[in-house]
């Protein structure tokens, strides 16, 4: 009887051992599915990763091309900007001198007559005024005066914008007596030599028409 509680013990312990068995054997087949399903998630993961990661370096690199061509685009727009204002600027500027011209010469108007009668008028004959008639005249005689300017003045305005303005205020430059002196006068003689036109110069100067300044600078354009 002893033997048979003994033997029945044995069949328990070996039922229980092949329970054992089998519950570690399905727990084993279950963490391998576990850990096959864990190394595909991880692959899948990485893959993931490494989309994502391609898909960030594309938009940076988008993202550093679309930079740099806004960058360049306000560089140009910049330049642009800055030769604009320059431009402007010189625009300005030029108003501004033709402005300060104006209103010198309106101021100088009757300095400008009594140069071309006491100055300009003598110096018709002379060949550095020109072989010249008509209005052609006229705007010679104005580009003469211009040499009498003061260096101010001819600082801030050009030979051709003086003769503009006088050409423009001729009425208020010019009277009768002046203006048909200048129709009227000889045209220069082709045998006058540069000594004649000098003599003619110094002549001027001796009498105080020219100053000694205003003698020597015609003087040099005859040398």
């Amino acid at each position: 009887m002893f033997k048979n509680i003994v033997n029945k013990a044995k069949e328990k312990l070996d039922e229980q051992n092949a329970n054992l068995k089998r519950i570690k054997e399905k727990a084993n087949e279950k963490l391998a599915e576990m850990n096959e399903g864990l190394k595909e998630a991880k692959e899948k993961a990485a893959e993931k990763i490494s989309d994502v990661n391609a898909d960030l370096k594309d938009l940076k690199a988008k993202a550093t091309e679309k930079l740099e061509e806004t960058g360049d685009r306000l560089k140009e727009a910049k330049q642009k900007a800055g030769q604009g204002l320059a431009a402007k600027g010189e625009e300005l500027r030029d108003l501004k001198d033709q402005a300060m011209g104006k209103i010198t010469l309106e101021h100088m108007l009757p300095e400008v007559k009594t140069i071309i009668a006491k100055k300009v008028v003598p110096m018709l004959n002379l060949r550095t005024f020109g072989n010249v008639v008509g209005e052609e005249r006229k705007a010679s005689a104005f580009r003469t005066a211009y040499e009498f300017l003061p260096t101010p003045v001819r600082l801030i305005v050009s030979q051709e914008s003086f003769v503009r303005f006088c050409m423009s205020n001729k009425s208020a430059i010019l009277d009768a007596e002046t203006e048909q002196k200048l129709l009227d006068a000889p045209t220069p003689q082709a045998h006058f030599s540069a000594a004649d036109e000098l003599l003619k110069l110094k002549q001027m100067m001796d009498s105080g028409v020219l100053t000694e300044d205003e003698f020597n600078h015609f003087k040099q354009q005859l040398m």
